[in-house]
């Protein structure tokens, strides 16, 4: 668990502590996200960034389950709507 407080905690030095607690569902817009961290396993039924690029498939994301921690940076585009169809997650934020 040390390496992911340390990834944690460097996502949250780089852009403040702002975050959004997104759970399975509806889909969240408006967003502008660089990092996204599951609390629980989570699939994604959409990741869309600027410019409506689909990047489930621009990461070869698809409908794979991401594991309870693991950190998916977004520097190069940033997200703008995301919807899951399991799980939950901490979207970061400036």
């Amino acid at each position: 668990m040390g390496e992911l407080t340390t990834l944690i905690e460097k996502v949250v030095e780089t852009s403040g502590q702002d975050f959004k607690l997104i759970t399975a569902g509806a889909e969240v817009t408006g967003l502008n996200v660089h990092a996204i961290v599951p609390n629980a396993a989570t699939v994604f039924a959409k990741i869309t960034g600027v410019g409506e690029v689909n990047l489930l498939t621009a990461k070869s994301i698809g409908s794979t389950e991401i594991g309870q921690g693991m950190l998916l940076p977004f520097y190069s585009i940033k997200v703008t709507n995301i919807q899951l169809t399991s799980g939950s997650v901490l979207a970061y934020y400036k």
